[in-house]
């Protein structure tokens, strides 16, 4: 429990840089994989969160399995609201 605690309970500096992290990791992957693939879809989407969610637990102390987990979770979010946003975007 103690390792999850920099996530959720760090003080200003480390929710910060935890944020930092995140976003920076997240756009520049976003950016490359769709100038490779040449399209935005929802796997382009996937992907740049899973390496932000695999590149956050790094960052906030996790190892292992966990570090999968966090960012196949963070992918399934980030495609869910990719496919709302696009649902509500064409109505």
């Amino acid at each position: 429990m103690k390792k999850y605690q920099a996530l959720i309970l760090g003080g200003p500096l480390v929710q910060a840089r935890n944020f930092a992290v995140m976003t920076g990791v997240h756009a520049g992957l976003h950016c490359v994989i769709r100038r490779l693939r040449g399209r935005e879809d929802v796997q382009t989407s996937m992907a740049a969160a899973f390496g932000s969610g695999v590149m956050l637990s790094l960052v906030t102390g996790m190892r292992g399995a966990s570090v999968i987990s966090v960012g196949v979770f963070f992918a399934l979010a980030n495609g869910g609201k990719f496919k709302v946003e696009e649902k509500f975007s064409h109505q």
